[in-house]
């Protein structure tokens, strides 16, 4: 990460989200902006536990760091110091430091009723997201599912310059979808759970 942003640029960050607190970060980024939960819906195709290492993998990435400044430091390639620097120690830890310290700020900036709100939320949202994987599982030519899956890359290639004109819709989506269909009525059912007090 300090590649894209150097440790004295963290500050200018008007928002931050954490990998492990994706969910939350979401939610809180949706109440932010005024979004409904159908605006957050994502399909996780990559799962990166890199920040959810358990004990053993601490471990060893400390001894890979003891063994790397242990007197190899004149026989390190630039790269060899750049990996050490960025994905051992160094100031990758102290980016990671601040942005879970802005993350906790961000969370204690909302009243303790949308904290209890997002929880509820929370519950719903991550129902809802299951729905939709377990649908396009079944379905994975549902065009739905296939917007969903849509890398960054693909989605910057069909809207190519989206400052200058609106977004184009997907291709295709006004077309019947099982999959929209089934995690509507999801959302829906949970909306109902929640402004009921289910």
């Amino acid at each position: 990460m300090t590649e894209q942003l150097p440790l004295d640029q963290f500050h200018k960050l008007d928002y931050v989200m954490i990998q492990e607190h994706y969910d939350w970060s979401l939610l809180m980024l949706r109440r932010r902006l005024g979004w409904s939960l159908a605006d957050v819906l994502y399909l996780s195709t990559h799962v990166n536990k890199l920040h959810n290492r358990g004990p053993e993998e601490k471990q060893l990435l400390d001894e890979i760091a003891a063994y790397l400044n242990a007197g190899n430091r004149g026989n390190r390639t630039p790269w060899g110091e750049r990996f050490v620097s960025n994905c051992i120690k160094g100031q990758e830890e102290e980016i990671y430091t601040a942005a879970t310290k802005r993350f906790q700020n961000q969370w204690e900036a909302f009243s303790l009723a949308e904290q209890q709100e997002m929880h509820e939320e929370l519950l719903c949202f991550q129902s809802t997201l299951s729905t939709l994987s377990s649908c396009c599982s079944r379905h994975a030519r549902d065009v739905f599912c296939e917007m969903m899956d849509e890398t960054s890359v693909q989605w910057f290639e069909r809207h190519k310059d989206v400052f200058v004109q609106p977004p184009m819709p997907y291709p295709g989506l006004q077309d019947s979808s099982a999959c929209r269909d089934e995690v509507m009525s999801r959302l829906a059912l949970c909306r109902l759970d929640l402004y009921s007090g289910k």
